[in-house]
């Protein structure tokens, strides 16, 4: 398999970053997320031709934010909404806005920066 990253092999990884992104919101212990999930994620972006360690600094970084998506995802998180501070809805809309912007930060502005730098 060429390990050259086309538009289509690109585009698909990108679809797939969001997709974890989403999954890991319903998977709320961050070591369960990366024990489940992060081997698999990583062979399936490596085998698309993400560099390998892009695609495994990504998915870092997609376990660190997803914890404040929901109102359970941290333990802060509970307190702050079961006192009332936060309605659920809010906490959600907001979650979901935040987790889009950071993953447009680090899957596009972030690993432009990777490839500046040197990194892959």
């Amino acid at each position: 398999m060429s390990s050259v990253l086309t538009k289509k092999k690109l585009s698909l990884a990108l679809f797939l970053l969001c997709c974890i992104g989403l999954i890991f919101m319903w998977f709320t212990p961050a070591p369960a997320r990366v024990q489940t999930f992060f081997i698999p994620f990583a062979v399936i972006l490596v085998s698309l031709g993400v560099p390998p360690i892009v695609a495994t600094m990504l998915l870092g970084l997609l376990t660190c934010i997803s914890p404040g998506m929901t109102h359970y995802g941290t333990g802060t998180a509970s307190i702050y909404y079961s006192t009332g501070y936060v309605s659920q809805k809010e906490w959600w809309k907001v979650g979901f806005i935040v987790s889009l912007v950071n993953l447009v930060i680090y899957a596009g502005v972030g690993t432009l920066w990777w490839k500046l730098i040197g990194l892959w």
